[in-house]
């Protein structure tokens, strides 16, 4: 089955900067894949060229079987592809209803009737017809945003840090709604600062400054882990932290609320460590264990690999 992306060695210079440094990448047909980074990792240029709205500084670029270069490309590329930013592109003094026809006459959709009436039904909309963008909640927003980018039927759906800002609540009915829409064939690029949802996806690429560091699936990057991973509870988050700042000149540490996840080397003994905290503070309570990496392990991992 032909990709829905496909770059390779794919450059773009914003300023005098390389927001994006050299990355190939292939995101299959059907499938919902994650870019995972911080602000400023170059997650939001990589969709921009993705979508056709930022043409690549160098590199080869292919959506959707065909090639993005000059204007006539990118045009051809936007009637397929449906683009939601990180700062929605609502029309506040437009109503639900009014938003949805609009975008789909921006599309060239002659009548959307039918598809409007889905999209509403799909996203819990339907009810909502007549309130103005401007009156939704920050969910209700984010769902009208999501069936804005989906009215012209795109066959690819780039979303760029969709949930930022939103409450825990809506940002799993959003996530129900990507699910829902990939498993009729839609494929899906999602923009994420946030392991739990890049857990959701088929597979993710960790992009740190501009640069892919992996692409795998969340359970093979936690299972092929170089690193054991050890949790140190401690009485109170202060003693947690206070030991931290003792062992990061030696150890990858993190912490978590009272505790600290410790990544080290495979083989090393809980005891080992345990020696190594009691001599940093030999009046120190804690309780150590043994845990199962999360992604957040392995990109931190990743991040601070020579």
């Amino acid at each position: 089955m032909q990709d829905a992306i496909r770059a390779e060695g794919l450059r773009c210079r914003i300023g005098k900067a390389w927001a994006v440094d050299g990355v190939t990448l292939q995101v299959k047909t059907g499938e919902l894949f994650g870019l995972v980074g911080p602000d400023g990792a170059g997650k939001s240029t990589l969709v921009r060229m993705f979508t056709g709205t930022l043409q690549p500084t160098t590199g080869k670029l292919e959506v959707l079987g065909q090639p993005v270069s000059g204007l006539r490309g990118a045009g051809l590329l936007r009637a397929q592809v449906g683009y939601m930013s990180q700062t929605l592109s609502l029309y506040d003094d437009l109503s639900v209803l009014q938003n949805l026809r609009f975008c789909a006459q921006l599309f060239g959709v002659t009548d959307p009737t039918d598809r409007v009436k889905r999209l509403l039904a799909a996203t819990g909309l339907t009810g909502h017809e007549q309130k103005l963008a401007s009156n939704l909640s920050g969910g209700m927003r984010q769902k009208l945003a999501l069936a804005c980018a989906l009215i012209h039927e795109p066959k690819l759906v780039c979303l760029d840090e969709p949930t930022t800002g939103v409450d825990p609540v809506s940002r799993r009915d959003f996530w129900e709604l990507i699910v829902h829409f990939q498993k009729q064939g839609v494929t899906f690029v999602v923009c994420t600062p946030y392991m739990d949802e890049a857990e959701r996806c088929h597979r993710v690429g960790f992009i740190m400054n501009g640069r892919i560091l992996s692409v795998e699936s969340p359970a093979r990057l936690k299972k092929g882990f170089g690193c054991s991973v050890f949790e140190v509870a401690f009485p109170s988050g202060r003693e947690a932290l206070a030991m931290a700042r003792k062992l990061q000149s030696d150890l990858s540490v993190r912490v978590v609320g009272d505790k600290l996840r410790v990544l080290v080397n495979l083989g090393v003994e809980s005891v080992e460590l345990e020696a190594l905290v009691l001599k940093a503070s030999p009046d120190s309570k804690i309780h150590l264990g043994v845990t199962s990496p999360s992604l957040e392990d392995v990109f931190v991992s990743l991040v601070q690999a020579p």
